[in-house]
């Protein structure tokens, strides 16, 4: 099956006081139509930089460096503002980590949704109320008529985000971002969100790119999942094989510090020591050793690259091959 999206050699650079760095340094992934791919690594891995480079929201001090992003074919590295709006919302959609500050809020649900149909659509007005209230529909919302009038301050957490899914949804996009999606939701809420997900991908082949520090939600939504750390994928498999073997200290680690439905009241949890390096201090070498128990003298002289270890399972790590 063809990829719906292609990351060739991602390098995003940022201008800081401190000089220039890059969150995002020679990364390579794709996703099929239907396919669902969940990045998972720590906060300031280089996660949510990845996504906001896909839609070309970096701001005015972020820029893509090198490397190529390809939607359908189309390089939108090479785009302009004005060519990826018209891409945003129609192609491809983000549902952001915090619902409340994606929502406009001096505007009623219903005309943000009206919006992102009048920009990419010809339907009249009496349509696109149709359209709308059938989004809220199929997102869950019981009084969607009622909903439409209402501004995003009055709505639960939970159906702030259903608005958010179904902005991102409304035109039917074949590539569905999701940053954190169900962050601060309580439980209930938050199998209600990826149920929801889930159906969407099936009902509509929707490709969906997942960010997410929940290996839990991992196991539920994933396909393949890509580990990131310190701006470089560190290890992508697809999901039974990277919770079966993971292969890389760092997944390990994640694996060990979250607990499991066979933990024990005795079992303790293992934190992974130290925290992720500062993008203007980065090590020579491995960018894990110094937080690796298995590093050895090559990881602090040597950086060690991307290697295939089996078909669909590969691992930037210099422990797999001694």
């Amino acid at each position: 099956m063809n990829n719906l999206l292609e990351i060739e050699a991602l390098r995003v650079t940022f201008t800081t006081t401190k000089g220039e760095v890059s969150p995002v340094d020679g990364i390579n992934l794709a996703i099929t139509p239907g396919e669902t791919l969940c990045i998972v690594g720590e906060s300031g891995s280089g996660k949510s930089v990845t996504s906001l480079s896909i839609l070309g929201l970096l701001g005015e001090k972020g820029r893509i460096a090198e490397g190529h992003i390809r939607l359908n074919g189309t390089d939108l590295t090479e785009l302009n503002q004005t060519q990826l709006r018209k891409i945003r919302g129609k192609q491809v959609s983000m549902v952001f980590q915090e619902p409340m500050t994606a929502l406009n809020p001096v505007m009623t649900i219903g005309n943000q949704l009206l919006e992102v149909i009048q920009v990419h659509t010809k339907l009249n007005r009496r349509q696109a109320e149709h359209t709308v209230l059938q989004m809220l529909q199929k997102v869950g919302i019981a009084r969607p008529e009622a909903v439409m009038r209402e501004y995003p301050h009055s709505l639960s957490g939970g159906m702030r985000q259903r608005i958010v899914i179904a902005i991102a949804l409304i035109c039917e996009p074949k590539l569905l971002i999701a940053d954190e999606p169900t962050t601060a939701l309580d439980v209930t809420i938050q199998a209600q969100i990826l149920n929801l997900m889930k159906q969407l991908r099936e009902e509509r082949e929707t490709a969906i790119l997942l960010i997410t520090h929940d290996l839990s939600i991992v196991a539920e939504m994933a396909d393949r999942v890509a580990v990131m750390y310190a701006g470089q994928i560190v290890e992508e498999a697809e999901v039974f094989s990277l919770f079966d073997e993971p292969l890389h200290p760092y997944t390990q680690g994640l694996m060990r510090s979250v607990p499991t439905i066979q933990s024990g009241a005795e079992d303790r949890l293992v934190p992974i020591p130290g925290t992720v390096p500062s993008l203007t201090d980065l090590p020579q070498g491995c960018r894990f050793q110094a937080r690796c128990p298995y590093a050895v003298e090559q990881c602090s002289l040597e950086a060690p690259s991307l290697r295939q270890v089996s078909a669909k399972h590969v691992v930037r790590c210099w422990l797999p091959q001694q």
